[in-house]
């Protein structure tokens, strides 16, 4: 069972620029990385997922917690990834 699912996702920014047109997938259950070039729509999709932002079409699925770092995050030197994902043993999700 996946984890996640994108099912005919299209976003589009007020501006009328696409990001994702009938886009879908899933996302099998486990540790996953999103990865590609500058400026592709990485952060926009996991916005998606996370229901910060709302899709212009389509329907997306969650099962479990997800869990992400964005890329303006700012972190002490002394912190760890495990922590700051919630994802350490003894975590409560």
């Amino acid at each position: 069972m996946p984890t996640l699912s994108f099912s005919h996702v299209s976003f589009a920014w007020p501006d009328g620029r696409r990001v994702f047109d009938d886009l879908t997938t899933a996302v099998p259950e486990g540790l996953s990385a999103l990865v590609g070039r500058n400026g592709i729509g990485k952060s926009t999709l996991l916005r998606l997922a996370l229901g910060e932002l709302t899709p212009t079409a389509g329907t997306i699925s969650t099962a479990g917690r997800l869990a992400y770092v964005p890329q303006d995050l700012i972190l002490g030197v002394d912190a760890r990834v495990i922590d700051v994902l919630g994802v350490a043993p003894g975590s409560t999700p």
